[in-house]
């Protein structure tokens, strides 16, 4: 089970903040009931606010408050990919790119120059080169998949331009 980032301090906004029972908090935050009794009485720990945190969601918390039976489940959305910054690729695989570069636009030519440089970490002008045939080691590159040779992971090439 997944449980709020400190647990403890989640449980003492609960109880301040909200109508929740002691057991639904208690088994939310994975805190036996003992502990919270103490945590009520206690001045030394400093409320988190579970909503503000991106923890829980109001509706959650309100859909618990109408139901004492109820469950509080964790917040958890759905990840974005974000730009990461500039992708290392050790020195050994760097010879590889321009094979993995051939592959990607013999198998996947709808892919646009920008996301196969993000993804095999690579400039426009080689992608462009490579794609228009004036590469200057073209006669020499076989394709490689990027995937065995440890460039990307498979859903970079399933994963459309973001």
């Amino acid at each position: 089970m997944n449980k709020p980032l400190m647990p403890r301090a989640t449980a003492l906004w609960l109880l301040n903040q909200t109508s929740l029972t002691s057991k639904q908090i208690s088994e939310f935050c994975d805190i036996h009931l003992l502990a919270l009794d103490v945590l009520k009485n206690s001045n030394t720990l400093q409320e988190l606010d579970p909503i503000a945190n991106h923890q829980l969601l109001r509706e959650e918390i309100e859909r618990c408050e109408c139901d004492p039976q109820a469950k509080l489940t964790l917040y958890c959305p759905m990840v974005l990919r974000g730009k990461g910054g500039k992708k290392y690729t050790p020195l050994s695989k760097r010879a590889d790119i321009p094979h993995a570069i051939l592959w990607v636009v013999k198998n996947h030519p709808e892919l646009p120059d920008a996301q196969i440089c993000s993804i095999l970490a690579t400039t426009r002008t080689m992608v462009k080169n490579i794609r228009d045939g004036s590469y200057w080691n073209l006669d020499h590159l076989t394709p490689k998949n990027p995937v065995l040779i440890g460039l990307c992971r498979e859903q970079d090439l399933l994963l459309p331009a973001q």
